[in-house]
């Protein structure tokens, strides 16, 4: 009896360690994703820091990619 109270008193800090771990990863690849806009757009692209924000500059460019030719 005395095991399995000890096993879920294990199981308990890996979830909320596993769930911190997802969090984490998924903040991180959203700061990527944000540092990809801005490095994109701003560093290679020559556009404003401000621009990348809007949703007109990313329909403009979704209008690009996708117009019938």
């Amino acid at each position: 009896m005395g095991s399995s109270s000890a096993r879920t008193r294990r199981r308990a800090p890996k979830r909320s360690i596993r769930w911190m771990w997802r969090t984490f990863r998924l903040l991180f690849a959203i700061g990527l994703f944000a540092m990809g806009l801005y490095v994109g757009y701003v560093l290679l692209g020559g556009g404003e820091a401000q621009d990348v924000l809007q949703w007109k500059t990313w329909k403009h460019i979704y209008d690009l990619v996708w117009a019938d030719q």
